[in-house]
């Protein structure tokens, strides 16, 4: 479980181009944007992070 939540930006990727091949793309927007916006916060945890 760990792994998933590590790397789910990838997952969250990989699941947005399968339905965008199965042409569930308003699905999949929302899930590309969802992802963009995950990692955005993961990377500003992750400089918080490094500063302290």
């Amino acid at each position: 479980m760990e792994f998933i939540l590590k790397y789910r930006f990838f997952f969250l990727i990989a699941f947005c181009i399968v339905l965008n091949i199965f042409e569930y793309d308003d699905i999949s927007t929302i899930l590309f944007f969802i992802a963009i916006l995950d990692l955005a916060n993961v990377m500003n945890g992750a400089k918080k992070d490094d500063s302290a």
